[in-house]
Order: structure tokens, then C-alpha cells, then sequence
């Protein structure tokens, strides 16, 4: 599913079960950081992936304390690595939790 806003990316985590959310920090409305340290206290295992060209010292810092930030990459990602890296993500929950 394909959001446009943190408003929406919340919803849609709440309605629905997803195994990984992959989020933009600069969007309208809402900023994907905004809505990642909401989804955390509302959904706290549901793991996120930071994919942006904003990912500058502060929202790092901000975000390195968020448990289910599993990862950040920088845009424009290497479509191998990003791929790569949602196997892993999911691969390793499912490890940990093997009915999630």
C-alpha cells in the first residue's frame, strides 16, 4: 500500500497488518518522523524502515532511540540494498516472534 502523508501511514498501520513499513521523513502534513515515534507507542513491533534524502544529524538522533526503527537509508537507495535490507527486517521478526 502507498501513503502520501504520516496522517495516512498511521491509519493504514492501524486498519491493517503489515509486516514492515518502509517511510519518507519529509512528506505533507503529518512528517514521517512524526508519525514513526506515534507508531511506536500505538504499534511498538512493527518495524520501519527510513528511507530519505533528509536524513540529516538531528532526525538520526531523533529516530536512533525509536526500538522499531530497524534501519535508515539514504536516497536514492541501491534497489539490491533496500530490498536486502526488507528481507532482513522481516526475516529477523519473524525470528523473534515466529507468529508475527
Amino acid at each position: 500500500d502507498i501513503v502520501y502523508n504520516g496522517v495516512q501511514a498511521l491509519k493504514m498501520a492501524h486498519d491493517f497488518t503489515y509486516d514492515l513499513v518502509s517511510m519518507d521523513i519529509k512528506m505533507p502534513g503529518s512528517n514521517g518522523d512524526e508519525a514513526i515515534i506515534t507508531m511506536e507507542e500505538v504499534m511498538p513491533d512493527l518495524p520501519v524502515l527510513v528511507v530519505s534524502g533528509h536524513l540529516n544529524k538531528h532526525v538520526r538522533d531523533e529516530l536512533k532511540h525509536c526500538k522499531n526503527v530497524r534501519g535508515m537509508m539514504e536516497k536514492p537507495v541501491d534497489l539490491e540494498k533496500y530490498v536486502g535490507s526488507i528481507r532482513s527486517i522481516i526475516s529477523s521478526r519473524k525470528e523473534r516472534n515466529p507468529r508475527a
